[in-house]
């Protein structure tokens, strides 16, 4: 079977019983490689920070669990990461991995899961597709949040520079103090940026669709 296939046509074509066993069979190898990538995706991290885990940052955001039905299990917390913007203005810049992944309305993991059951034994296939296409909603859905935080980070980092160059020029009049404190907010919201760049690639490039093409 084309590796070109998208994963709805292919899953679309099983339950129609287009496909032989072997073919399934294949399919449902191919399936567990993406779940396989998928789970690095997850555990994806950016300077040795888990991106995904919220506040558990030293841990990646899952394991592999048997006892699982998913097959995997979430093992950071649902803390929130802040950043100051400004002085009394803070944001959240960050939702919790299982809300991306593993939500209770579509579980990419559960998903893929069920699909390469359902490949597997010939099963509800066209019911597995639905829910891959539930869950990759859901991931979907997290690219909003994602992208209203970078443009506030972008506004902030702005005037951030803004601000900086400001002092540069004003520098005789200014306490070398406040130039060193301006220049570390200015570093500390590029790595918070850069950060936040990385989390939001991750959910918004990639599809499970992408995987199989």
């Amino acid at each position: 079977m084309s590796a070109t296939i998208s994963a709805l046509t292919m899953g679309v074509q099983g339950a129609n019983g287009t496909l032989s066993d072997s073919d399934r069979q294949a399919l449902a190898a191919e399936v567990d490689g993406i779940q396989q990538q998928v789970l690095s995706i997850a555990n994806s991290s950016v300077s040795g920070n888990y991106i995904f885990a919220c506040t558990k940052v030293t841990t990646p955001a899952y394991v592999v669990d048997g006892s699982d039905p998913s097959g995997v299990r979430y093992q950071g917390n649902t803390g929130v990461n802040q950043i100051e913007l400004q002085p009394g203005l803070s944001t959240a810049i960050n939702v919790p991995g299982s809300q991306i992944f593993s939500s209770a309305t579509g579980s990419v993991f559960q998903a893929l899961h069920d699909l390469q059951t359902a490949l597997t034994t010939n099963g509800n296939i066209s019911g597995a597709v639905s829910s891959v296409r539930t869950a990759m909603d859901e991931v979907s859905k997290q690219r909003v949040f994602y992208g209203q935080v970078l443009n506030r980070m972008d506004a902030a980092s702005t005037a951030i520079s803004q601000e900086n160059v400001r002092l540069h020029s004003q520098e005789t009049d200014i306490v070398g103090a406040d130039m060193a404190k301006t220049a570390t907010d200015l570093s500390q919201a590029q790595i918070t940026q850069n950060a936040l760049m990385a989390a939001a690639g991750k959910v918004s490039q990639y599809t499970l669709f992408d995987f199989l093409k």
